[in-house]
Parts: structure tokens; sequence; C-alpha cells
């Protein structure tokens, strides 16, 4: 047991519930007032005929019935939180309770005999001697206080236990978001690993082709994957990266496929400058780069591949066209299907649930759009930027 005025309390092992209880000097002051208050209602419903020092005797003499319970609460407390009055053995418990409350009530009645003799003493009023026969009305104030005593520590313990119920739950809150949180990395990490083997064995295979009869534009190519390789590996220890981070990786990929088509294949990136900050998933442009490359390179007149940044309405913007012949329904539904394209849409979805658009267009020039609306978040905003966004709804 702590001693303290306020802040110092008994503290007491119930289960896994640790109940807080007053410690003694804030006892001692609960019952001290508790015993002015009742002396308060006496004095001025029956008086006194003495002056300030009878007023004062009185006084002491009446705390004299409260004080001994400063000692006495513990026990009384121990016997409620042993023998708590709850279902199914409510009833039990009560007998228990009251059988104990004799024992500590007697036990009270000798100490305020003791102390008020004191009391006495040292108003030289009468000589110290004991009393052992009590009162009827005096045992039945000690019953009063000790039910009291029970109802405040059965209070104390089930607001304790409330208290105790709200921190299991927020720690199992806690801990269900910080699983589902991993989960969820888990979930993004596996499908970015989905995504780098399928760019990678496409590349290799391209380079495959022109090993033979292009051995100069295998070995360039072979270079600049290496390269494409050693910036994509340096990104993946994060589920989000700059856009202009994006941008230049995604330029790797496309020197690699400018190798491999010649004239071809023409490209233009056109990237607001205010979007190059903003924070977009990890490699999200190559595959749709990859699937503009594969339809628009079915037109005789050259594939044209232009990828477009901006800012609309606060949202970041990404647009990636190409001049192919369009997709038909068959096409879209292939394309989607797609290892690139699937897992960047299953991406989407769970990195900015209800947050973001992935539409298929069909541009009035003809060929296909695909545009992606994120929210805008800048890399200088990002407390985490490693971490999986969240967006409240």
């Amino acid at each position: 047991m702590k001693v303290g005025l306020a802040a110092t309390q008994d503290r007491v092992e119930h289960g896994r519930t640790r109940v807080r209880y007053p410690g003694v000097l804030m006892r001692l002051l609960i019952f001290t007032i508790l015993g002015s208050l009742s002396y308060m209602r006496y004095y001025l419903q029956a008086g006194t005929t003495g002056g300030h020092t009878e007023v004062f005797h009185d006084w002491l003499l009446w705390l004299t019935c409260f004080l001994p319970w400063t000692i006495l609460t513990p026990p009384a407390w121990w016997v409620e939180r042993r023998f708590p009055i709850q279902q199914p053995r409510a009833a039990l418990h009560l007998v228990v309770i009251a059988l104990a409350s004799l024992p500590i009530c007697y036990i009270g009645l000798w100490m305020t005999t003791l102390l008020a003799q004191s009391f006495e003493f040292l108003f030289i009023r009468v000589s110290p001697m004991i009393f052992t026969i009590f009162a009827r009305r005096e045992a039945l104030l000690e019953e009063v206080i000790y039910w009291s005593v029970i109802a405040a520590g059965w209070t104390i313990r089930r607001i304790g236990d409330g208290q105790e119920k709200e921190r299991e739950n927020a720690r199992l809150a806690l801990a269900k978001s910080e699983l589902e949180n991993s989960l969820r990395n888990a979930e993004l990490e596996v499908l970015r690993m989905r995504l780098n083997p399928h760019f990678l064995f496409n590349t290799l295979q391209n380079i495959s082709t022109l090993v033979r009869h292009e051995p100069h534009t295998a070995d360039q190519m072979l270079i600049r994957l290496g390269d494409l390789l050693r910036a994509s590996l340096r990104g993946n220890s994060t589920s989000e990266v700059t856009l202009d981070s994006e941008l230049k990786l995604t330029r790797a990929y496309l020197d690699i496929e400018k190798l491999r088509f010649g004239d071809r294949l023409s490209i233009i990136v056109n990237a607001a400058p205010e979007t190059e900050s903003a924070l977009v998933p990890t490699l999200l442009l190559q595959p749709l780069v990859e699937n503009a490359i594969k339809h628009g390179l079915r037109t005789s007149a050259g594939g044209k591949i232009a990828i477009e940044t901006t800012m609309e309405n606060g949202q970041l913007v990404i647009s990636v066209r190409d001049n192919g012949v369009g997709l038909r329904g068959s096409d879209l539904k292939s394309s989607e299907s797609g290892i690139g394209l699937s897992s960047t849409i299953e991406r989407l979805a769970r990195m900015y649930p209800d947050h973001h658009e992935f539409r298929f267009l069909t541009p009035a020039e003809g060929g296909t759009e695909i545009r992606i609306q994120l929210p805008l978040r800048l890399e200088n905003r990002a407390t985490h930027p490693s971490s999986v966004p969240q967006y409240d709804a």
C-alpha cells in the first residue's frame, strides 16, 4: 500500500485487471469530510449549548465513528473483490459479505470506543476506560458505513474493469490494424513480384530474338536492361516512389524498346512540373507502356506512345495513349487479364480502395488511352513514404 494524498493509490491485482483504490491519506480525507458533513447536519438540527470548545469536542467525538474506517476499508474491499456480487454466485457471495461485516464492524466499534475515550481524556472529561457494551445505533451506523464501503469498492472495481476492457480493446484494435497493414503490404509485394519477372521475361525474350541477327542491338539492350534492373532494385524497398523516379525508370525501359523497334516507335513524355514530386506505386507505368507498345505497333505507320501527367481538381491524372487500331471488346478483356495490367489494376485497388480510377478510353483520333486518377500526395508531405497510403472516405 502506497501513501499519498491524491495521486497515490493502492493497486491490487484481480485477474488481469489492476484495480486502483484510494490511498490511506485519501481515505482519511474522505472519511473526515463525510464525518464532518454528518456532524454539520446534527449541529444544524440539534445545536449545542457550549462554545467553540464544545463544538470542537463534539466534532472530534463524532469523527470517531468514521476515522477507524480509514484502516478497515481495505479489508472490506478485499472481501468484495474476493467475493464479487455477480452471477452465477451473487446470492452466495452476498451472504459471505454480510457475514464478513460482523467481525469488521465489531472491530470498528472497538476502535471507535478507544478513539472516543482518547479524545475524552484529552479534554479531561472522564478517566480513560473501555466500554464493552455498544449501543444498537452505533452498531447500525457501523453496518451502514460497511455497506457503503462495499458499494464504493464495487463501483471502483467496475470502473477499473471497464477501463481495462477499453485498453484491451484498444490493444486488440491496434494489433488488428498492424496485422492488416502487414498483410496488405505482403499482398502488394506479391503482386509486385509477379510484375517484375513478367517484365524481365518479356525483355529477355525480345533480346533473344536479336542475338543472332542484330548482335550489336542485343548487346546494347542487355546493357540498358542492366541499368534498368539496378534502378528497379533500388526501389524495391518501397511501395511508392515519386512520379519523377517512375518516369526515369519508364524511360530506361523505353530506351530498350527503341533499340528493338528503331524508328517504328516514337515516344512523347509530357509531365507537368507540379506532378513530378507526387507519389505513385512502384512500376506503375511500365506495364501500361508495354501494353501501349503491344497495341500501338499494330499499325504500319509506326507506333506513337504518349505519356502525360496533369493535376485536375487536386487529383493526379496519368494518361498513356497509343495510335494503334484500338481495343475491341475481346482485346479489352484479354488486356485486363494479362499479368502486367491485371497486377497493376489489383495493386491500385488495394492501395487506393475507392479513391482511384482506372479506365480504358478510345480517343476520337483512334488508338487506346489508359487513364489513371489517383489521390495527390506529394513527397514532402508523406510522413512514411514507404508505407501503404490510407485515405478517409
